[in-house]
């Protein structure tokens, strides 16, 4: 039996850090945006995001809706709606 520590956890934690560090000097910024910025993985900085606004540390808006239908909206603008990120007022101003 061996001596087991998570270093997963410290990653996480390091991450969201990175993430809060990045929305506290830049401001508002979407999922892509930090991940282009902090070299985050694709497959992690969604669920650091969606656990830090569980935590209420930071707040989401999805872009606004366009009165096209949802394909004509897809391509025109490239890809799907967009969500951005911020720090929650509340904890920004602490």
């Amino acid at each position: 039996a061996g001596v087991f520590f998570n270093f997963s956890r410290g990653r996480a934690r390091a991450r969201k850090g990175l993430i809060l560090a990045l929305l506290t000097e830049r401001g508002e910024m979407t999922g892509m945006q930090l991940r282009e910025a902090g070299k985050l993985g694709l497959g992690t900085v969604y669920v650091d995001l969606y656990e830090l606004e569980k935590e209420g540390l930071i707040e989401s808006r999805l872009d606004a809706v366009t009165p096209l239908t949802d394909a004509q909206a897809i391509a025109a603008r490239g890809g799907l709606p967009r969500r951005s990120y911020q720090i929650r007022q509340s904890w920004g101003s602490a």
